[in-house]
């Protein structure tokens, strides 16, 4: 008698380069230029992976980037919060 098959949606513990970029919504280049010198990488034979919490951790240690023509008034944080702001006057 064999087991029954069950399909269940895996989360993916750790992504290729392709689709480490793709997550992070980066090209290959960008990736390779901004991103990952700062991840810790584990080799799987000849296959590099990039852990999922290595690539939430770098983003949480990015910081914040100001919306363009907003003066500051408000940045977005990398958990994809608004954060607002006191603007000069």
């Amino acid at each position: 008698m064999s087991r029954p098959r069950v399909d269940v949606a895996v989360p993916a513990l750790a992504l290729r380069r392709a689709e480490a970029a793709a997550a992070l919504g980066v090209s290959l280049e960008t990736f390779d230029a901004h991103v990952r010198p700062h991840l810790a990488a584990v080799q799987l034979g000849t296959v590099t992976v990039y852990p999922a919490a290595e690539l939430q951790r770098f983003l949480a240690d990015t910081g914040t980037v100001d919306p363009p023509n907003n003066s500051g008034a408000a940045r977005m944080t990398a958990a994809g919060a608004v954060a607002h702001q006191e603007v000069p006057r």
